[in-house]
């Protein structure tokens, strides 16, 4: 019987026989010529299939196959799918799986059909069709292209059959595009012939017939190859399908290849960030973002992390950040709408990013979200002014109630755009506030001394937003004290009228100070009153106040305000 699964014939032929141990030196000589002969080997299906089988195949395919990666639990399952794709023919013989023989066509005539010992009447010849539903209709065939330097490619073919449903293939196999087409549409008739076949009795002087022989019956001219024998009673129960046919090689276009620029991979450059808590509520550890960029080829980073003298672990940044550096000082404005009056000029470090407008709807929905040292900012206007070098311009600062650093700015900033794919988060104990947080990057372009980046942990995701609208004011013998609170579920503003309420009580710290020291003191409510005996300062001096709100783990950044008593 006729198979291509030439894991029958190959049991218990490891994959540890097609390897051999190879010393370099004088071996050199040896080494070529086992080359040579690998080479030689698998230049063809004959020679594959018997280097794989130790002999075992003896197959007459002198079809070239430039190369092919072979993988599986034996030299015969990773070889089962390219002998299949390509439809070689293997039968029994002596122990061995061959190919069939060059036989002559066999002539069945009309008086050998419906042969039975037992005089009853059978039929002369019984078709035994498939299903439609049962075979493609189309198949895909996934290769490697060596003319498009050893890219993915496919071939398809289909032929307007009414198949169920699309095959694909995938193979580890090199096939130049005509080849590879060549290979799919013999595939794909294969598929649809083999759903067709035809049993015949025949009398005793037939058994000879061997599966793979070619049969044809007298009334018709076309062929059959035999595909099993047996006998059945006193006659030969012979079942074939059609014989078949060459496929005729047509045009096949390899495509273009999808070629990387040859571009070194660059030093890594680091960026530890501490944002303000993102959701609706302080977090509840000490939360920082870790951004990587480089300005050559990008490839994955391992980040070694240190919390003061103590191993944090390490990440992989497999995605590379938009990050850069001011070169410019953005001035200390913090307008609750937009800032048309300040700029600032960012050089990325790689040049081949790029920063994109925004509309006024696109910044309401978030859009170009990015921290400038530590102030969350977002940009409508970036233009280009030179290679990897944006003025950022029509900007909406202090997001998030970061609008205490605007007073900070330096040049030489550290610019992030706010990107959650790119960036990881680093979650720390809300102990660790107060000690420095260490990376080290371990990049392939990275060399001695290794990229550092160090930073001290405030708990900026701790702390809850500062309150707003500071106002100081007497009345008669007593300052009092107002503002507006702030709250983590209230950023949108979607009512337009409250704020609503934080998940934790609303308590805020007062700090008076003046001359004569420091008074603290807490409220409940969003004002405060203060006789002017109890404060420190006189009549003509100033007196300056800061609110924080108190939240679970951290105060809030102070709202202030002075006043002349």
């Amino acid at each position: 019987m006729i198979t291509t699964n030439i894991a029958e014939a190959a049991i218990g032929i490891s994959e540890a026989q097609a390897f051999a141990r190879i010393e370099t030196g004088e071996e050199d000589a040896l080494l070529a010529a086992l080359v040579r002969t690998a080479s030689a080997l698998c230049e063809c299906f004959t020679g594959l299939l018997a280097d794989a089988s130790d002999g075992l195949i003896d197959c007459d395919d002198p079809r070239p196959i430039p190369g092919f990666a072979a993988h599986g639990s034996s030299i015969g399952d990773a070889l089962h799918g390219l002998v299949d794709l390509a439809g070689v023919e293997l039968f029994d013989e002596n122990g061995r799986l061959a190919s069939p023989g060059a036989t002559p066509v066999t002539l069945v005539a009309a008086q050998e059909l419906g042969c039975d010992s037992d005089d009853d009447a059978r039929p002369m010849t019984e078709q035994v069709r498939a299903p439609n539903v049962d075979r493609p209709a189309a198949l895909s065939l996934g290769y490697y292209d060596p003319d498009r330097d050893y890219q993915a490619g496919q071939m398809r073919s289909s032929g307007g059959g009414s198949g169920s449903r699309d095959e694909r293939i995938e193979l580890p196999v090199v096939l130049a595009a005509a080849q590879a087409r060549l290979f799919a549409e013999g595939a794909y008739a294969r598929r649809w012939r083999s759903g067709d076949r035809v049993k015949l009795r025949l009398p005793p002087s037939q058994m000879g017939l061997r599966p793979g022989q070619a049969i044809r019956l007298a009334s018709v001219t076309r062929s059959w190859v035999v595909r099993s024998v047996s006998i059945e009673g006193m006659a030969v129960a012979v079942e074939a399908e059609d014989a078949p046919v060459a496929v005729p090689a047509l045009p096949a276009a390899p495509g273009r290849a999808v070629s990387e620029p040859d571009i070194g991979i660059g030093r890594t450059e680091l960026a530890l960030i501490e944002l303000p808590p993102m959701g609706d509520a302080p977090e509840a550890s000490a939360t920082l973002y870790l951004a990587a960029s480089n300005a050559g080829l990008w490839k994955p980073v391992a980040v070694e992390l240190t919390n003061g003298v103590d191993p944090a672990g390490s990440v992989a940044m497999t995605r590379r950040a938009v990050i850069g550096m001011a070169e410019s000082l953005l001035d200390a404005r913090s307008p609750p709408i937009f800032d048309e009056v300040s700029s600032v000029i960012i050089r990325l470090a790689n040049g081949g990013q790029y920063l994109l407008n925004a509309d006024d709807d696109a910044l309401m929905a978030g859009a170009n979200l990015a921290i400038l040292g530590d102030e969350l900012l977002q940009f409508g206007r970036a233009e280009q002014v030179g290679a990897g070098l944006y003025r950022l311009s029509h900007l909406l600062r202090g997001r998030r109630g970061t609008e205490w650093a605007s007073a900070t700015h330096a040049v030489g900033d550290r610019f992030c755009l706010i990107d959650v794919a790119a960036m990881k988060p680093v979650t720390l104990p809300p102990g660790s506030v107060g000690t420095a947080l260490t990376a080290t990057a371990h990049g392939i372009g990275d060399i001695a001394p290794l990229p550092v980046v160090e930073r001290l942990i405030r708990g900026e995701s701790l702390r809850p937003p500062s309150p707003s609208h500071l106002t100081l004011r007497r009345d008669g013998t007593s300052l009092v004290a107002s503002w507006t609170r702030r709250s983590h579920r209230g950023w949108a503003w979607i009512d337009g009228v409250g704020v609503p309420d934080d998940p934790f009580p609303e308590t805020y710290r007062l700090n008076l100070t003046g001359t004569g020291g420091t008074l603290t003191s807490e409220s409940a409510d969003c004002s405060a009153a203060f006789g002017l005996a109890e404060l420190p300062g006189k009549a003509g001096e100033a007196i300056a106040m800061a609110v924080s709100i108190v939240g679970p783990a951290a105060l809030s950044h102070p709202a202030t305000a002075s006043i002349i008593l």
